[in-house]
């Protein structure tokens, strides 16, 4: 996927609604690019999302954005960070490194969740495929910090 930008919110959603999640873009300030919750609000997503050609680095202004909604964001609220990295390259050729060093650092003292476009695409495959039931796939996300480790 190539995507980027409005394209990439809407595939986000699309995504997160299969995993059976209300999810919707945000207001434009909003310091998250979509918001996302189950039935019960049990689990509650702040989701920035950017697609880039390269691993996301310590300059990057998603990092900062992604620490103000932590920094203001209900507690029981879950900051993600979900990358569309090395977007111009085909998924089977891209690099795995997606967060730099020095982001996985900065971020790392925060309950904030880092992952791939792709990532969230194999999960809601997985979902689809009868091979994960969506609500394990969302606790997952809501419970997971640092760099996303699909299994």
């Amino acid at each position: 996927m190539t995507a980027s930008g409005g394209r990439l919110e809407g595939a986000v959603i699309a995504s997160l609604r299969r995993l059976n999640l209300c999810a919707e873009k945000t207001a434009k300030g909003a310091t998250v690019d979509i918001f996302a919750f189950n039935t019960d609000r049990s689990i509650q997503l702040g989701i920035e999302v950017t697609g880039t050609n390269e691993a996301i680095k310590k300059k990057s202004n998603k990092l900062t954005q992604v620490m103000e909604f932590e920094r203001t964001k209900a507690d029981r609220d879950k900051t993600i960070l979900l990358a569309n990295t090395h977007n111009q390259t085909p998924v089977d050729r891209r690099p795995s490194k997606n967060f730099t060093n020095d982001v996985v650092k900065y971020l790392g003292s925060h309950p904030i969740l880092l992952m791939t476009g792709y990532d969230l695409y194999r999960l809601v495959q997985d979902v689809i495929a009868g091979d994960k039931k969506a609500d394990d796939v969302c606790t997952t996300m809501y419970t997971s910090n640092g760099v996303f480790s699909y299994s």
